[in-house]
């Protein structure tokens, strides 16, 4: 759906609203989108779903990665500028993505759904409702688009934040999930019971389960976020020296 609709936006609405001289949009935003959407596909839809639901807690926190640090990064370096201004051109949505989508408070918004989605009683309810486990993982993504705004934005206004602040905001979005990481790696008990008396498989005990689920939360977030930092320390900065004289019009 999101690749369709992607592709109409572009082969419709681009003629009308993208700047003129270009293409609605560049060869690495359409392919940065589409291994976005693939990536959301892999969470949602594929295998990765159904054990997640019902077999591995280690496979639900894959699940999440792919949901709050991977797709929705691509998905807004894939969205021309035009198209984001159109998506929000709503007053209700430009304002929620106004006041949301800066650092501090997408940052305190993101951590606050992280904490809250690993909390026992939420986590059964999603895994005894279809419905809740969708409105979930709905606002699992959509804080996590704001949280990316800051780094990622094709928006103007709020748009990114100086490289420097990238690499803090970054930063201190990987401190919180190393404390519930740090529970499921070094707890002796089952946290979730619905995990714990899932069925096995693979040949994972469920605390041996619980723990890779730890693991993957705290190193595998902490090496996206600091893969992150590091493209960004070493992006090539544009130059902003004037050209010769002799160029200069007069």
């Amino acid at each position: 759906g999101a690749v369709l609709a992607y592709v109409v936006a572009l082969r419709r609405l681009g003629p009308r609203h993208a700047p003129a001289g270009g293409p609605p949009a560049s060869r690495w935003q359409v392919t940065s989108f589409l291994a976005g959407a693939l990536i959301l596909w892999v969470g949602a839809a594929s295998p990765v779903h159904d054990i997640a639901e019902q077999y591995l807690f280690s496979m639900h926190m894959v699940q999440h990665t792919l949901f709050s640090l991977v797709a929705p990064a691509l998905l807004l370096l894939g969205t021309p500028r035009w198209l984001a201004e159109l998506v929000v051109r709503p007053r209700a949505v430009a304002a929620v993505v106004g006041m949301l989508g800066r650092s501090i408070p997408s940052l305190v918004l993101f951590n606050v759904v992280i904490v809250v989605l690993h909390w026992a009683p939420v986590v059964d309810l999603a895994l005894r409702s279809e419905p809740a486990h969708f409105a979930l993982h709905l606002l699992l993504f959509s804080s996590a688009l704001l949280v990316w705004m800051p780094v990622a934005s094709p928006l103007a206004r709020p748009g990114r934040i100086t490289p420097p602040a990238q690499m803090l905001h970054l930063f201190v979005n990987s401190i919180v999930p190393t404390v519930p990481a740090s529970f499921f790696t070094f707890s002796e008990g089952v946290i979730y019971e619905r995990y714990g008396a899932a069925p096995r498989i693979w040949g994972m005990t469920a605390i041996a389960d619980q723990q890779m689920a730890g693991l993957i939360m705290k190193l595998g977030g902490a090496a996206i976020l600091w893969g992150a930092i590091t493209i960004i320390f070493f992006r090539p900065k544009r130059s902003e020296r004037l050209p010769p004289a002799s160029e200069l019009k007069t």
